[in-house]
């Protein structure tokens, strides 16, 4: 039974991406036991978003991890993440202001308009609920 649930998941993983574990090299094997291991929500799939963009192995990141604070994402990093979550869930940014969001590039600069409110925090939980909604969710937490 096991091996047919393997199999059935290795279908659906292949019919849905066009991945073919068999021809992958060893090191995108783990990705795929860890997609057989748990169902795709709007959560997983942004957590999945922010593990490619950082590097960082899934399983230590939560809908609590905050992007700038706990991740160190700042400046044209956090553009470009913004602009790849968008671009991938299809997300209306209106209302969106990245310089209440995120701090410049790492060091200062005399030339970088800094806020003088205090940055709002993104948190995992708050893409994935902007991706459910597709469109960007205004507010001040």
């Amino acid at each position: 039974m096991a091996a047919f649930a393997r199999s059935a998941g290795l279908d659906l993983i292949k019919a849905c991406s066009g991945f073919n574990p068999a021809a992958a090299p060893s090191s995108d094997k783990p990705k795929v036991q860890y997609l057989l291991r748990r169902p795709m929500t709007k959560l997983t799939e942004v957590i999945d978003l922010i593990s490619e963009s950082t590097g960082r192995n899934p399983s230590t990141l939560s809908p609590d991890t905050r992007l700038s604070e706990d991740l160190g994402i700042d400046g044209d990093d956090a553009e470009e993440l913004t602009e790849e979550f968008a671009s991938r869930f299809g997300i209306d940014l209106t209302g969106y202001e990245h310089l209440r969001h995120f701090g410049p590039e790492a060091g200062w600069s005399p030339f970088t308009i800094h806020p003088s409110a205090p940055l709002i925090p993104i948190t995992i939980a708050r893409l994935a609920e902007a991706a459910a909604a597709g469109r960007w969710i205004s507010g001040t937490s």
